[in-house]
């Protein structure tokens, strides 16, 4: 395996990252790096344009990191970053994995817009991913207040087996619920039952 290094500014974001991300998921990121430096690596195509890892990648430069060492490969072989200084079973190795995989799964917020405008560019199948991009709404009216001819612009995601498709408007209610129901109960346990409560009382009535 071939080994460089270059200016992390060398580096260029994704124009299509499907990945919006989310400000609790920014500062996680940026705390991990600071507390814990540099682990997992970011992805680059031949031409440096990065494939996965394009939220580190501008965290790393907001937290001072000048360098990026690439080790071009063809995808036939693992790379592996082995960090020296930290030990697994040890309070920092073990809050080191516990944030790794917490900021990615709370900063991971799809970008359905961003799907949509790849697959105009490229023929591409993300259902496979179990991601379904929804349609616009021409069919009104209905629950999105959609009148015929109007396009309401509505986002998608999974809840166990089931793919919800809420209006943007619905979305950010729904967001802005959770957000206020963790704060007041310092948890989210309850929260999905809350929802579901009010959703069979509203059908019985």
């Amino acid at each position: 395996m071939e080994e460089r290094q270059i200016d992390i500014e060398a580096l260029v974001q994704d124009d299509l990252n499907f990945n919006k991300g989310c400000a609790e998921g920014e500062k996680m990121i940026d705390y991990s790096l600071e507390h814990f430096g540099c682990g997992r690596s970011v992805v680059l195509d031949k031409n440096n344009r990065i494939i996965a890892g394009n939220k580190t990648a501008a965290s790393a430069i907001k937290a001072g990191i000048k360098k990026v060492r690439v080790v071009e490969v063809t995808g036939d072989k693992l790379v592996a970053v082995k960090r020296t200084d930290v030990d697994l079973d040890t309070k920092q190795g073990r809050e080191f994995a516990l944030a790794d995989n917490i900021t990615a799964n709370v900063n991971f917020n799809i970008d359905m817009e961003k799907v949509k405008e790849a697959m105009e560019r490229v023929e591409m199948h993300p259902e496979i991913w179990n991601v379904e991009v929804p349609q616009s709404n021409t069919d009104g009216p209905d629950r999105f207040g959609g009148d015929k001819n109007t396009t309401v612009q509505v986002e998608s995601f999974k809840f166990g087996v089931y793919d919800i498709v809420l209006s943007k408007a619905e979305s950010e209610e729904l967001q802005r619920r959770a957000k206020a129901y963790g704060k007041e109960h310092g948890k989210m346990d309850g929260f999905i039952n809350t929802l579901l409560d009010e959703y069979y009382e509203r059908r019985d009535q």
